[in-house]
Formats: C-alpha cells, structure tokens, sequence
C-alpha cells in the first residue's frame, strides 16, 4: 500500500470513528471501502442570500468531498450542492486552502468546513466570494449563525445571531434595500437541525459505511437547491455528479507541497482527540527537551555565524594582523618585523610539509635529534631556493627587530618585550571580537526568526552582536595574555589545549550572556551563559588536536572555529531548554512541532512583529491577539478582544487560569500548553 493509500486509510477509519451516529453531521463514502469520495450532510444552521437580496436561514447542507489522484499531496476537492452565502463558498466551490494542510486528518476537513457554515470560521482576507466577504467584513457582528460543537454534538455557550436588517451588496455594487428583519426568518425561528431532519430518520453513518456503492447513490437522491419560497427542492440525480466532479481551482497560496516519500510513516491524529488536551487524556508528544528547538534555533544560526566569522576574520587579516596592529599602535619598525617573519613563514612552508610528510612515510619522530638535519642533506637540491629564500626573510626580520629595539625602545628589553605582547594580545582581541559578533548576530537573528518577528529579529541580532563583540574582544586579549604567563616551551599538550579553552571560555560566556539577555530572565542568563562558555571551552580545548591532524593552519583555525559554534549553539540550546518552566509546543497549524518558550512578565501573541510569538502566516489570528500573563506560580491567558476569539479545550475564553496539557486555538494554529 502506497503513501496515498495508507492516508485515505487512516481517513476512512477516523472518519468511522468520529462520526458514527453524529447528530448533526452524516458521512457517507460513496465507492469502494476505504472510499475516495464522500457525501457530507450537515445539520447546522447557515444562511444563503434570496434573489430579492434577503438573507434565509438553511438548516441542512450538503458538501462532496473527493480524494484525488494527488491528495494529500494537494488539498481535496470540496464541493457544496445547497445554497449558501459565505465568503469562502462561490458556485459550488469550497475554499479550504486556510484550513488546509498535509497533516490534517480528513475529519479536521469535515469539522472545519461545518465551522465555516456556521460563520464560526470565515476568512474575509483572500475570499473566494468577494461580495459575501464585503458583507461579512461589515456585518460580523450577525456572528456566528449555529453555535454547535461539532466534536461533540452540543451546542456552545454562546447567542445565536438573527437579526439581518442589512444592505447586500450585488456583483456590480448597487445597494440594494433590505426587507425589514421580522419579514425574513430569524435563526431563532428556523427549525431546529434536530427537528429539521431526526437523527432516527437519517441514516446513521455506522449504517452508511455499510452500504454498497449502489444503495449509497441511491441513497443520496440527488442535489438540493431552493425554491422562490426558500423551500428546500430536489434536483436530478447527474445535477450532483456535475457538481462533485468539477474540480476546484487551485491557488498557488492554499497548497503545500509534499511529496508521497516524505508522508511515509507520518502519523495522522485527528483534531477530536488533540483539541480535548489533557481533559480527555490527550497529550502533546514529545519531552521537556525539544531536539528540533536547539536545531533550528540554537545549532544552525550559531553554525552559520561561525563559517562566516571565520571567513571574515581571514579577508580582514590584513586588517588586523600584528603588522598592521603594529601600524595603528605606531611601532613601523615592529609592522616590518611581522610582515618579514610572515614572508619568512610562506617560504619555508613548503620545506615544512615536505619532511612532514617524509616522518609520516618513515614512521620517524620529527623531533629526534640528527632527522631534520639528514633530510635536509638528502634533499638540498630540491629545496635550496626555498630555504635561501627563508633565510633572507628571517634575517630581515631579525634587522628590523633590532632596530626597533635600538630606536624606538632605547635598547629596553622590558618595553620591547611589553610592546610585542600588546600587539599580540590586540590582534588575538579583534579577531576574536569578530568571530564572537557573527556567532552572537546570527543567534540573535535566529531568535527572531524563530519567534516570527522581522522586528524582534533586528532587535535581537543587535543585542546578540552588540554584546558579543565586546565580551568577544575582552576574551581575546585575556586569552593571549593566559597563553603568554601560563604557557612555556616545555608546556604538555593538555596544558596548553586546557589554556586555550579557558580563553574560548571567556568568548562563549559573552555570546551566551547576549543570548539570554533577549529575554532577560535569572535562569535564562545563567543557563545560556553557561551554554556558551561549555561550548567554547570544548571547541578551544580541541583547537591544538585538530591542527595536528590538519596541517594547513587556515583549515585547522576554521574547522575549530565551525566545531566551537557548533557547540555553543548545542551548549545555548539544550541548556535553554532545561531553564524553560513554561512553554507552547504547537500540534497544528503553519508552524506544527514548533515550541515557544512562555516568558515571565508577559507573552503576547498575535501576527503583528511587536509580539513575543508571531503567527505570521495565518490570516485568522489578529495583530493583538492574546496574551499569557504569569500571575505568580499561575500563567492566565487573556483573549484581546481578537475578532476570531480565543478557543481552549473546544471552549472560547475571555480569561482562563492555564493547566498542563491544555489546548489553545489561535485562528488556524493549536498550542498546546506544557509547565514543569
């Protein structure tokens, strides 16, 4: 069984599930079991608009959904065969590309699209019916027109609007007179779903999934429409086949691209069980530790912004090398020191991998006494140029040396000394300053990013740069200093890979400390601090064996530089996670799997860039949305008067004291809320 198939599998026994013997919504598969194409009768209250521009009530709707060849690859066909008035239904069609996603379950499908009759759900921003969205736009508070829980049959706190007194609007924008409202029929007055059409009289789904595929089109008789009188009225039976075959138009906007490959071992759960919360036993998969949080928030930024550190520092070398260090701080007799002992350096590098290489081939220790000097014998010829060259270098290096000494230093070999370390100790400074500002500007900008926000990601970048140049800098130079008092000739390995990472340490810390100081929390700092000096303690440490395994020093200085960014965004990360007390993982929607930290204070939440959590990409949710204020040890959600409200547990809020596992739905997304 292929991808597709086992989707249409999972759907056909979830849909057996949820709505068998539903009061107001029956399913019937229409063909061979699992079915491609289904019949759904809602018995809810929706509105249609007269020929005369007055607003009816419907009690009864009939949708045909099919399950393409491409489906769930591209969203399914969905078709409505009763009148209606709504700004995401227009001839028949069904626009579904808001509440549409791989991972949703066919039955999410059939819920929403009764959500949507009942202008419980309705999308005014990229409608299909731009009159209906116009009238919607101005008359939203009509809504909604059915109040019914369609995961659970009942009806919800809430008044059912009846009062439609209003202008419509025609195709060409003539408005029109509408009768007066006592002359039309109010919701109130309209037949109850339950009287309209008893649930004893309608086939029951479990007996409908029973049927063969002939009793089914039988059983379904053909579309509806409405009479003059707002009377339902039977059409002929191809009237429905026209109508489920036509397929609906695709928006390059409403479809995901996925392939079959990567549905392969998706597990769907449908909404009636995520959308009950820890209520009905239903939990938010996954631990305290969000592996897929410290990747796309910590580990990847942190990675990018260690390559390009490291690629800048070596175009800005000439910039911020010893010579030209020795420039800025006035010492020109030291600057031609550097630059000759670097020209020096060049030429012997050949001659330097050459024995390398010939110790390795051998098996000979390069240190032993009399190896260096027979190589070089055997092979004077085929490096004489080289080594004369050195030798003219080191010996003008030597020259220049001695003049600063005797010119600029007065033959003071404590002031010279002072001035070559202080040279050293700035250029290890800038370096470092700016390796440490691209790790802490791209963790700053995955901050945002992560949260949403083009705002908050140029606020972050700058605090994570800001601070990590400074403290990045600072690392440096006490780092030169530690290897230059700590360190001798005679100093193991471990000595000197240890001192090096007490250095990076320093370097980490301040990369660390701007993370946390985005949001400002104690544990936070201390956590993401801590992070950042293990991090770059570990990628210090192992600075010294990776040259040794890596002879060219510009691969060995930016494999070690990538291998400490690698582990402060892991050291940031993980122990971020461990700091959070409260947080948001998000189970459906645009951004599903995604975690969100709940911050003390304030979290806000809305598809503005000022908020803490923006939801960007879904149209329902308002600018100002909710909010999650700590009160104390108790976290309260507040709705902010959003249009499309603020749903936990199936249930809309006002204000409500948050508990774990709680589900919260913001527009087209479902945050579940977890605490420690």
């Amino acid at each position: 069984m292929n991808a597709r198939m086992r989707r249409i599998a999972s759907d056909y026994e979830q849909i057996k599930k949820n709505f068998s013997n539903h009061k107001n919504i029956v399913v019937e598969p229409i063909g061979e079991e699992p079915a491609e194409k289904y019949r759904v009768t809602y018995y809810v209250n929706g509105i249609y608009l007269l020929d005369d521009g007055r607003i009816e009530t419907l009690g009864k709707h009939i949708v045909i959904i099919t399950l393409h060849a491409e489906y769930p690859r591209y969203k399914p066909i969905c078709t409505i065969a009763t009148p209606i008035w709504h700004p995401n239904f227009r001839d028949g069609q069904i626009c579904i590309g808001d509440i549409w996603g791989a991972g949703e379950s066919l039955s999410d499908i059939i819920v929403n699209i009764g959500d949507m009759i009942q202008y419980k759900s309705w999308n005014s921003f990229s409608p299909l019916s731009a009159d209906a969205a116009e009238w919607a736009i101005e008359n939203k508070h009509l809504f909604p027109v059915g109040n019914i829980n369609l995961w659970t049959g009942e009806e919800e706190d809430g008044t059912v609007k009846g009062d439609f007194d209003i202008d419509i609007f025609d195709g060409e924008d003539a408005a029109e007179e509408a009768a007066p409202a006592e002359e039309t029929a109010p919701v109130e007055d309209a037949v109850p779903a339950e009287e309209a059409a008893p649930i004893e009289e309608a086939a029951p789904a479990e007996e409908n999934f029973k049927e063969t595929q002939a009793n089914v089109n039988a059983a379904q008789g053909g579309d509806v429409n409405v009479s003059d009188s707002g009377k339902l009225k039977e059409e002929s039976p191809a009237s429905i086949s026209a109508v489920s075959s036509a397929p609906a138009e695709k928006g390059d906007e409403e479809d995901f691209e996925i392939t079959a490959e990567e549905l392969a071992g998706i597990e769907f759960v449908p909404s009636v069980v995520r959308m009950q919360g820890s209520q009905y036993g239903a939990t938010a998969k996954g631990g305290k530790i969000n592996l897929k949080t410290v990747l796309v928030k910590g580990l990847l930024w942190a990675l990018i912004g260690a390559f390009l550190g490291f690629v800048v520092s070596e175009i800005a070398n000439p910039l911020i090398g010893n010579a030209a260090v020795a420039r800025m701080l006035g010492h020109s007799e030291l600057a031609d020191y550097y630059e000759y002992t670097e020209l020096a350096d060049e030429a012997i590098a050949p001659v330097n991998r050459a024995f390398a290489d010939y110790c390795n081939r051998t098996g000979k220790n390069p240190n032993s006494e009399g190896v260096l000097e027979d190589w070089l014998e055997a092979n004077s010829s085929a490096y004489s140029g080289a080594i004369d060259l050195y030798s003219d270098y080191d010996d003008k290096a030597d020259e220049a040396l001695y003049n600063a000494y005797e010119d600029d230093f007065a033959s003071n070999e404590d002031a010279l000394g002072d001035a070559l370390a202080g040279i050293s100790r700035t250029h290890t400074a800038l370096w470092s300053g700016i390796i440490a500002l691209f790790i802490g500007l791209f963790l700053g900008i995955g901050e945002g990013v992560y949260y949403g926000s083009k705002e908050n990601a140029l606020k972050y970048a700058l605090i994570g740069a800001g601070i990590s140049i400074a403290v990045g800098a600072v690392s440096g130079y006490l780092a030169q200093w530690m290897y230059a008092s700590m360190l001798s000739d005679y100093s193991s390995s471990i000595a000197s890979a240890f001192v090096r990472g007490l250095g990076w340490a320093i370097m980490g810390a301040g990369i660390g400390l701007s993370i946390g100081l985005i949001k400002p929390e104690q544990k936070r700092i201390l956590f993401c601090t801590l992070g950042g000096v293990i991090g770059a303690f570990i990628g210090g440490f192992l600075f010294n064996y990776v040259c040794d395994i890596i002879p060219n020093d510009i691969v060995a200085r930016g494999i070690a530089i990538i291998i400490m960014g690698l582990l402060i965004g892991v050291g940031v990360g993980m122990l971020e996670q461990f700091a959070k007390a409260a947080w948001l993982k998000v189970i459906r929607g645009e951004f599903e799997g995604k975690e969100y930290l709940v911050f003390e204070g304030r979290t806000s939440i809305g598809n503005s860039g000022k908020n803490t959590i923006v939801l960007f990409k879904d149209k329902l949710v308002a600018p100002d949305h909710c909010e999650i204020v700590q009160e104390g040890t108790k976290y309260v959600l507040v709705d902010k008067g959003s249009p499309m409200g603020t749903v936990v547990n199936g249930m809309r809020i006002t204000r409500h004291v948050l508990r774990q596992g709680d589900a919260i739905a913001i527009g087209n997304s479902v945050l579940v809320f977890n605490m420690k």
